[in-house]
């Protein structure tokens, strides 16, 4: 599963008094039908990144927190950066294994701003697991 948010769940904080859903009810049962967690996180705010943070799982290989600025990083980058999550998930390495050959596919057609756009993607897949 991947997420893409620059808000926190409804509820997380105390802001907000009576939440729609308990995000907490919420999580642990899309836990149980996705094997991957990938929150794709658009804000500056570091509480609110704190708190994003808070929804991985320890320990998990497959959790992870992509930190962009805005909404508007993903211009260039999503399509990519969900292909290579898909992948990874249903195999370690296959998501790197992916855009290994995209970049040198670029690479051999001179196309170096394309190459660099995926060079972010690995970026962001290779951090490390959970928070």
């Amino acid at each position: 599963m991947v997420l893409i948010s620059d808000e926190i769940a409804h509820g997380q904080d105390t802001k907000e008094g009576s939440p729609r859903a308990d995000y907490k009810k919420e999580l642990a049962y899309l836990r149980k039908n996705v094997e991957a967690f990938y929150f794709i996180g658009c804000s500056r705010d570091e509480r609110k990144i704190s708190l994003q943070k808070e929804l991985l799982q320890p320990g998990s290989n497959y959790d992870r927190f992509f930190p962009l600025s805005d909404m508007n990083a993903l211009n260039d980058i999503l399509p990519d950066l969900l292909v290579a999550t898909v992948k990874e998930s249903g195999k370690k390495g296959a998501g790197m294994n992916y855009l290994t050959i995209q970049i040198d596919r670029q690479i051999a057609t001179g196309n170096s701003q394309r190459v660099a756009q995926l060079q972010k993607v690995q970026k962001y897949l290779a951090l490390p697991p959970g928070r």
